[in-house]
This record gives C-alpha cells, structure tokens and sequence, in this order.
C-alpha cells in the first residue's frame, strides 16, 4: 500500500490477470509483444491500474450499425 490511500500504486501480473479475467500466460505474451503497458522495476514487470483501466478503454470496439 502506498501512503496516499489505501489502494495499491502498483500491480503485479497476477493482479491484472484477476483484474482482467487474461491469464498470466497472456499478460506475459503481451508485455514482450509491448500491447500492454507495463513498468521495469529492475527485474519485476508491475503495472499502473490507472493504465490498465485506460488500456482496457481503448481496447473498446464499437458495434457496426447495418443499414
């Protein structure tokens, strides 16, 4: 935890596999693909929430209306 509130500053790769239903396989794929955005802390792969949150934003499609 950090010391401006309660919730954690980083998460690490099982955090966003529980946060977004991917499996640790695929969240790791990802990050040496560079399609998920990550932070180096030496050897550790972490991620900003607010980064995935906006990630998985932009990762919406938007349904095609038929004439």
């Amino acid at each position: 935890m950090n010391e401006f509130n309660d919730k954690p500053l980083l998460w690490n790769v099982t955090q966003v596999s529980q946060a977004t239903g991917l499996s640790i396989h695929t969240i790791r794929s990802w990050v040496s693909q560079h399609r998920i955005p990550y932070v180096k802390m030496g050897t550790r792969t972490m991620f900003k929430p607010e980064a995935i949150r906006s990630w998985i934003e932009e990762q919406q499609v938007e349904p095609i209306i038929a004439r």
